[in-house]
């Protein structure tokens, strides 16, 4: 396998583990050479292309889950800071729905781990904002209110084990 393809397949899979890149780098190289020792025709399917097909065997890897349960907290702890600014409440609103789109993605992309991982780092930045707005800054919450933004983050992790299942069951397809 030429090293340029090898480079570009490494490149294309940045979402895996690095032992998990490796090893699919060795695999690809080990039937490309063996296709070219005997005498067969090999298949010149971008890296793009082949790193694809593997993202939807194995989903993504634990940094890059890591790196997008870090940006879902982000979004998930925007989405719930109280203060007395009239633009934030804008601001909530589309942290909120960034969260969920970001948690969602990564369950149908990377798979239920991933989904999962994302969408309970947003809740717990979601229940940790609204701790902090409650007992440190002092405001008060009703308590039918506070349920449905306790049920309201329970649905974050909710929606990525639901683009985790989708993404089975689209693959079974």
């Amino acid at each position: 396998m030429s090293d340029d393809y090898a480079a570009r397949l490494g490149r294309a899979l940045y979402w895996a583990d690095t032992d998990l890149k490796r090893r699919i780098v060795a695999e690809i190289a080990a039937h490309r050479s063996e296709a070219a020792t005997a005498g067969m025709k090999r298949s010149d399917e971008p890296p793009g292309v082949v790193a694809k097909r593997y993202l939807q065997i194995y989903g993504f890897g634990i940094a890059f889950t890591a790196l997008c349960a870090l940006a879902g907290a982000a979004f998930g702890f925007l989405s719930a800071v109280q203060a007395d600014i009239s633009w934030l409440d804008g601001l909530q609103l589309l942290s909120l729905l960034a969260a969920l789109l970001l948690t969602a993605w990564c369950g149908i992309a990377g798979g239920m781990r991933s989904g999962l991982a994302v969408g309970c780092a947003a809740a717990v930045a979601r229940l940790v904002a609204m701790a902090v707005g409650v007992l440190v800054q002092g405001y008060a919450v009703e308590a039918l209110s506070l349920a449905l933004f306790v049920a309201s983050c329970a649905m974050v992790p909710l929606i990525g084990f639901l683009g985790g299942e989708a993404r089975k069951r689209w693959g079974e397809e």
